[in-house]
């Protein structure tokens, strides 16, 4: 199953890289005089029409970027004259440092909301688990980043509202950076995993080999713990690589928000600036990410639901 997955994002990845090249040729006005701006010579416009072989047709462009790709070259920016694997290894481990901080907060939160809401089903505790789903994913990221930072940050001053400081110079300084945007980020993942995890858990324990377990004298949150959450998982499981990988695009608006020097901004200015080698280098880059936790769910999945696995092969 993982080598079919595998070979099925070869194509996946060439399509989405030559859809950016596709797009860059539907950009309006001249891309090499907008490069070198209003003022810029012919002779400037050249070289970088030259530089970006805008002269040479679309599959042959594609064709040269890329054989370099596959050798680690994805080109240098027009605006730093630096390597772009250079750029995005400068900033990929702020970006990686958020993620993983509002996935681990996200399971922090939506596990246990999900199994309560599950375990007390039409209870208070339930409604009350349920509304607070419901509105954790109505409120997008950088609202909720705002809000933290009004009252985090400038009312009750316990965290810096912006800036970013590296895990080597100071672990608890780089957490304290991190703390809020990974909160605003994870509102929407926690939010949506509580709700699907007590959908999937509430189902299993209905099943007859819970009823089984429980007439056998075991524990109720063994019964839960032990049987139903691994079965109850697995799905879960296919659904959070979907919203983990939209965490990505939510985090180029929440690293803007605390002015966070991640992958998020960089795109955005590249974009604006129309500078497209680095283009070109962060979106396969982002694809790729999504494609293995979508791999890594549905590899996940199948050990914690044998039958799933059965099925896969």
């Amino acid at each position: 199953m993982v080598l079919v997955r595998i070979a099925a994002a070869i194509p996946l990845m060439l399509v989405a890289t030559f859809a950016v090249f596709a797009l860059s040729v539907f950009l309006p006005g001249d891309a090499a005089q907008t490069l070198a701006g209003d003022g810029a010579s012919q002779q400037r416009v050249a070289e970088i029409r030259h530089t970006l072989h805008l002269q040479d047709p679309l599959l042959q462009r594609y064709g040269n970027w890329l054989g370099n790709a596959v050798h680690g070259d994805l080109g240098t920016s027009l605006f730093s004259k630096t390597p772009v694997m250079h750029e995005i290894a400068t900033r990929w481990s702020v970006s990686a440092s958020l993620l993983l901080l509002a996935v681990i907060i996200s399971f922090l939160i939506g596990v246990p909301a999900g199994i309560l809401a599950a375990v007390y089903r039409g209870r208070p505790l339930d409604r009350a688990s349920t509304f607070a789903a419901t509105f954790g994913m109505a409120i997008p990221p950088f609202v909720l980043g705002i809000v933290l930072v009004i009252v985090f940050g400038v009312w009750l001053k316990w965290l810096p509202v912006g800036g970013y400081t590296p895990f080597a110079k100071s672990p608890v300084d780089w957490f304290r950076s991190l703390v809020l945007p990974a909160f605003a980020l994870s509102g929407v993942l926690a939010a949506t995993l509580a709700r699907q995890l007590r959908g999937s858990l509430a189902d299993v324990l209905d099943e007859e080999y819970i009823r089984t377990a429980r007439a056998k004298g075991l524990r109720g949150s063994a019964v839960v713990l032990k049987h139903g959450l691994r079965m109850a998982a697995g799905p879960v499981a296919s659904v959070m690589a979907v919203y983990i990988g939209r965490l990505i695009g939510g985090a180029v608006v929440v690293e803007a928000v605390f002015n966070l020097p991640g992958l998020g901004p960089f795109l955005v200015s590249s974009l604006l600036s129309r500078d497209l080698p680095v283009v070109l280098g962060i979106i396969p880059f982002t694809v790729l990410i999504v494609i293995l936790l979508n791999l890594l769910a549905e590899v996940t999945r199948g050990l914690l639901d044998p039958r799933f696995a059965r099925s896969a092969v």
